[in-house]
């Protein structure tokens, strides 16, 4: 055997024929897409031949990195085959993936469906839905088999609603998370939508007394929260989560905004009342409360509502201002002529109680009185006082034996300067008293305490007084951009101050 040819490996060069110029050149071409050739060494029986050469083997499949714990890093691309099962064998889905060692980066979008103000046996009751959506990455996922579905039992946010805010099946851990993105093997990027509502029917605004004491300037502010409380705390250690309002927007939304904050498809409209903005918010404790201040994190939703006046002020408060200023006509009547005047003042009375009875049916049954109450009660008085100068006027005109048939001897001189003075007293009521005063500073004062401006410590829940703001915005919802967006907008909101939010 030790005189033979004998071929090993892929390719014997001794066993080749002679090629011609055009065939090496031809083949030289061939080669060039084929791996390159090693020489090697080979013993065959004792002897040394080195006229062989072989193909390299190829390069073994690559391995995705190994951390602690058996954790896979996240580099997986889409257009990779999804690893066997039998890879992910041992892995605690129900932990935390970077629990002990560091928090969760979650990124959040609001997504805002509808809501409404509905009058119902003298009551005003809010409805709202919407839904939470929550974004992380669980690297020990890369390259799971997408097809199989979500590990049952894996981690997930689990938030917990204040109150009367109902989140469904999230807030009880049952609702599972589902792939982020198409691909066959998973990226690790995962996706919990969370439902949400105001629960038991509605809430009732009815229950807020004191904002209606600036009918029908009034508003107010309705706050919702859900805390983040851990799936499975057992050996870890908080902070667990690491809040964000950062997830990349469409391309063809940028214009209002580099990131989805708010899902919009709502209207801003309902009933008596209007969406002035939509605030949201992350929060964290800042006192001891379910670990150190600073370690419990959450979401913070808030809607500034205010009624639209526009019916009760037409319909009802410059209606009654107009009754004043035309009673203040009144005094360019004769003053000896006292019953025409009288007269005059009179029907003006009755007609205060006839706007009153246009509105009556809208009117909330209070209490109190209501700023819309203090004007209709001014220009009562306004009248009164006006009807009383001008008995004042008469008795200071007439003459001592009494003013019978046309009373020639009637001094308008004396009468016409209680009647200046009555006049300018009559329109400082009207417009410093009743007007500035009753008017626009009852409004702004009670407004400012439990109006839709009023900040988040302020508020009466549990988790107005526990937690705070630390970076809030709002989404101002005005006539402007109602037209500009309609019932669809994605983008964000305005930053505003923590302190003032």
């Amino acid at each position: 055997m030790f005189g033979q040819n004998v071929a090993i490996g892929p390719l014997n060069i001794e066993e080749l024929e002679p090629l011609s110029p055009s065939s090496k050149l031809s083949n030289r071409k061939k080669m060039r897409g084929l791996p390159a050739l090693k020489m090697q060494s080979i013993n065959v029986d004792g002897a040394q031949r080195r006229n062989t050469y072989a193909a390299p083997a190829p390069a073994p499949a690559p391995v995705p990195a190994m951390l602690p714990g058996n954790q896979m890093d996240s580099k997986s691309t889409s257009n990779e085959e999804p690893l066997p099962l039998s890879h992910f064998e041992g892995i605690e889905w129900k932990r935390r993936p970077t629990a002990s060692i560091s928090p969760t980066k979650v990124t959040i979008v609001n997504c805002f469906h509808a809501w409404e103000v509905t009058n119902a046996h003298g009551k005003e009751i809010l409805t709202w839905s919407g839904s939470t959506e929550f974004y992380w990455e669980d690297h020990r996922l890369a390259g799971y088999p997408t097809s199989e579905g979500v590990p049952e039992g894996i981690w997930r946010p689990k938030p917990m609603g204040n109150r009367g805010f109902d989140l469904g099946e999230a807030e009880k851990g049952k609702k599972a998370p589902s792939f982020s993105g198409s691909s066959k093997a998973s990226t690790g990027k995962l996706k919990l939508v969370c439902p949400f509502k105001i629960g038991s029917g509605g809430q009732n605004l009815s229950e807020q007394l004191g904002r209606f004491r600036a009918f029908p300037f009034d508003s107010l502010r309705v706050d919702n929260s859900m805390v983040m409380t851990n799936f499975c705390s057992e050996g870890d250690q908080a902070p667990y989560y690491d809040l964000h309002f950062d997830r990349p927007n469409v391309k063809q939304r940028i214009g209002d905004g580099v990131h989805q904050h708010v899902d919009w498809t709502a209207c801003r409209h309902s009933d008596d009342y209007d969406l002035v903005c939509f605030g949201y918010a992350l929060l964290r404790n800042h006192e001891e409360w379910n670990g150190p201040p600073g370690s419990f994190f959450g979401i913070g939703y808030s809607l500034h509502i205010a009624r639209t006046p526009n019916f009760y002020v037409r319909k009802g408060i410059i209606p009654l201002y107009l009754v004043s200023i035309f009673g203040l006509f009144t005094f360019f009547l004769e003053p000896a002529d006292l019953p025409a005047r009288c007269s005059v003042l009179s029907a003006l009375f009755l007609t205060v109680y006839a706007i009153q009875w246009v509105t009556i049916e809208r009117l909330p049954r209070l209490p109190f009185n209501t700023v819309l109450d203090s004007v209709a009660e001014s220009v009562v008085g306004i009248l009164i006082f006006n009807l009383a100068g001008m008995c004042v006027a008469f008795r200071a005109g007439r003459p001592e034996e009494g003013c019978f048939g046309d009373c020639l001897n009637f001094d308008t001189d004396a009468a016409e300067v209680w009647d200046y003075r009555f006049a300018a007293i009559s329109t400082i009521l009207v417009l410093g008293y009743s007007c500035l005063y009753q008017v626009v500073y009852n409004s702004w004062k009670i407004q400012k305490k439990s109006g839709w401006n009023r900040p988040w410590p302020l508020g009466s829940t549990l988790f107005n007084k526990r937690m705070r703001c630390y970076k809030g915005f709002r989404l101002w919802t005005d006539e402007a951009w109602g037209e500009k967006h309609g019932k669809k907008f994605m983008g964000e909101g305005v930053p505003e101050s923590p302190e003032t939010w």
